[in-house]
Formats: structure tokens, C-alpha cells, sequence
């Protein structure tokens, strides 16, 4: 997980231009309301451009660094949440949410069923961990073995997510909800969603970032 100092700088740059560009990008950047800029170009700027940007930041941060938490924890360059099964715990979560109509009771409501999800599935992978019965007593043997169960219980919570969507299909704005909440999207970001992503992103990457040394060792 170690990186030279002049790797980092230089992915610190890249993520600097990509954030410049993403909120200049466009017929209304802000290299034209250097003079007097009008009232609708503001917005443009600050309330629709730079919370997407903002928010497209939190979520890669966060998936990257479970991502590399995963493959030093496992010991393997193909661990990672998609994987283990985290992400379709998360997804199934999100989707009953939305298909019982929860989601319509608050906005806080799919994210929070995405993360009860996602912490079930990684709660059950944990009990096959500590299940000496399923891994052989080498250390990449148990890791080998995790990550195919990881793979088999990813693959049933999918099936499950798409047998609730396709019980959906009856609502057509019910089945567009979750088709567009599964294939993601940062469109129509604002700074409700900004501020909400930012703290647990924030906790989730000290705790991993404290925790480094540890992961190294393993």
C-alpha cells in the first residue's frame, strides 16, 4: 500500500484538475463570470456544478479506500466490495426501500437501508470467516476461500435484487427509481447530498487511514 511521495503529489494534482474541471467545464465556467457575473451563472457554478463535483469526490474516496482496506485485508488484488458482496447487500437493502415505498418517507431513508444492507452482508461474511469448518488452516488458503464465498454470496443477493425489480415493473416510476439508484448517477446532486456524504466518508477514511499500519502488516 506504500507510495512514493512523488506518486501521491502527482495523483493529488490529477484529482485537483479533475475537480477544477469538472465545475469549469461548460458554456457557463468560471472563466466568463470573471466580469460581473449574472445571478443564474452563480448558480450554475456553485449550486449545481460544484455539489456534483463535491459529491463525485466523497464517493470515489470512499470506494477507494475500502477497495485498497479489502485487498490488504484478504490479501489479494481482486478483493474489493463488488466482489465480497457489500455493494449487492447495500443494493438489495436500497431497492426494498424503494420498493416498499419507504424511500418516500425521508431522504435520508436510501442511504441508511444501503448501509444496514451493506453492513449485514459484510456481518455474514464475517461469520464465514470465523466458521473454521469452511477454510483450510493456510492463511491464503482462508483468503482464497472468503473471497469465493464473498463471490457466491454476491451473486444470490443479486438475484434477489433483481427479482424485487422485476416484481416492481408494475409501477413504472417505481422501477425507474430503482433501475436509476442501481446504475448510479451524480446528476441533480445538491449540497443536501454533498454534506450528508461528507461526514461518514470523512469517519470511514480516518478510521481506515489509522488503521494503515495494520493493514500493512497483514
Amino acid at each position: 500500500m506504500s507510495r512514493t511521495p512523488l506518486t501521491l503529489g502527482a495523483l493529488a494534482l490529477a484529482l485537483l484538475l479533475a475537480c477544477v474541471l469538472g465545475v469549469a467545464w461548460g458554456s457557463s465556467g468560471w472563466m466568463n463570470m470573471l466580469n460581473a457575473p449574472e445571478a443564474w451563472q452563480r448558480t450554475v457554478l456553485f449550486d449545481v456544478r460544484l455539489p456534483r463535483v463535491l459529491v463525485g469526490l466523497l464517493v470515489g474516496a470512499s470506494l477507494a479506500a475500502s477497495g485498497a482496506a479489502l485487498q490488504s485485508l484478504f490479501k489479494s488484488p481482486l478483493a474489493d466490495p463488488g466482489i465480497l458482496g457489500v455493494s449487492s447487500g447495500a443494493s438489495l437493502a436500497a431497492v426494498l426501500c424503494i420498493a416498499s415505498g419507504i424511500a418516500a418517507t425521508s431522504a435520508r431513508a436510501i442511504p441508511l437501508a444501503a448501509f444496514v444492507g451493506a453492513l449485514s452482508a459484510a456481518l455474514l461474511l464475517l461469520r464465514f470467516i470465523r466458521s473454521e469448518s469452511l477454510f483450510t488452516n493456510s492463511p491464503r488458503g482462508k483468503s482464497v476461500s472468503l473471497l469465493v464465498v464473498g463471490a457466491a454470496l454476491s451473486s444470490f443477493l443479486g438475484a434477489l435484487t433483481s427479482l424485487v425489480l422485476a416484481a416492481s415493473m408494475a409501477s413504472y416510476l417505481v422501477a425507474q427509481q430503482i433501475v436509476y439508484w442501481l446504475m448510479g448517477g451524480l446528476e441533480a446532486r445538491t449540497w443536501e447530498h454533498a454534506t450528508g456524504a461528507l461526514l461518514p466518508a470523512l469517519i470511514g477514511i480516518a478510521v481506515l487511514v489509522f488503521r494503515a499500519p495494520e493493514l500493512d502488516a497483514l
